[in-house]
C-alpha cells in the first residue's frame, strides 16, 4: 500500500482538559488545558487560580504549525 494513500478514520482524545484530534493527511491538533488553585483565603471569599493553555497543529499536508501557548492568573472575590 502506498503510504500517500493511507488515510485512516479521523479521531479524537480527550481526557482532563487534554485532547488530541484528526488523523491521517490532515495531521493531529493538540490541546491542553489545565488550570491549578495557587491561594484560598481561609473564609474562603478570596481566591487566586493559575491557567494554562498549549495548542498546535501536528503534521498534515501543509506541515506543524507554530506553537501557540498563553497563561492567566485569576482572582476571584464572593460577596
Amino acid at each position: 500500500m502506498d503510504k500517500s494513500q493511507w488515510d485512516p478514520k479521523p479521531s479524537k482524545f480527550s481526557l482532563d482538559g487534554t485532547s488530541v484530534s484528526g488523523g491521517g493527511s490532515k495531521g493531529y491538533n493538540v490541546n491542553v488545558n489545565t488550570s491549578f488553585p495557587i491561594y484560598n483565603s481561609p473564609n474562603g471569599r478570596n481566591s487566586i487560580e493559575g491557567t494554562a493553555q498549549y495548542s498546535q497543529h501536528l503534521g498534515g499536508k501543509f506541515g506543524n504549525s507554530r506553537p501557540n501557548y498563553g497563561g492567566a492568573i485569576r482572582f476571584t472575590h464572593r460577596f
